[in-house]
């Protein structure tokens, strides 16, 4: 793995590990969703992958490194506790599933939706924009391509922590905002 790739791996986790590398409290971490008031979601169900899950929009760095494997399978195995089936493309589900990371700047909102294939207006409005340091995982309605809901953490990003803590952080950050996920 070159240094480049692993810079890009080690920049995408520290954004969830805090401010310090003694730090194990997630209250550096900032958790919030929003979802479509009209939108319905079941208690348990089926989900599919978008076609370009975990695509980094603004770094082409990012595919490299093996931070869009873990973070598919926590977010998979979150999923899977809450009762929803992961179905390959193609299937009739409930819901697809995608995430993106703002890693070396912020990004806007309904550019990465639409790069995405998907609008994010009905739930966020126009004008969003992710800060450097978010993970952003976003719900998407099968049929009409429009978001329904969507997850976000933000922290600022630090590199100075273990490869372990940075993945118990990133786990930890995907437990807390799928903990918010479907909507009550």
């Amino acid at each position: 793995m070159s240094n480049v790739q692993r810079l890009a791996g080690t920049l995408v986790i520290a954004a969830l590990s805090g401010c310090s590398a003694t730090t194990t409290s997630m209250k550096q971490i900032e958790i919030r969703t929003s979802h479509d008031p009209g939108a319905s979601f079941p208690e348990v169900g089926s989900y599919s992958w978008m076609q370009r899950p975990g695509k980094l929009v603004e770094d082409a760095r990012f595919d490299k490194t093996t931070v869009p494997i873990r973070m598919r399978e926590t977010i998979e195995r979150e999923l899977a506790r809450k009762g929803y089936e992961q179905r390959g493309l193609g299937y009739r589900v409930d819901f697809m599933v995608c995430y993106h990371f703002a890693l070396e700047k912020d990004l806007d909102a309904a550019n990465v939706a639409r790069q995405h294939g998907y609008t994010s207006k009905d739930v966020e409005g126009p004008g969003q924009r992710f800060e450097k340091g978010s993970l952003i995982i976003d719900i998407v309605h099968p049929e009409t391509k429009k978001l329904m809901w969507r997850g976000i953490a933000e922290a600022e990003i630090v590199v100075s922590v273990s490869e372990e803590e940075k993945l118990r952080r990133t786990n930890e950050a995907v437990k807390r905002i799928l903990a918010k996920f479907p909507p009550k």
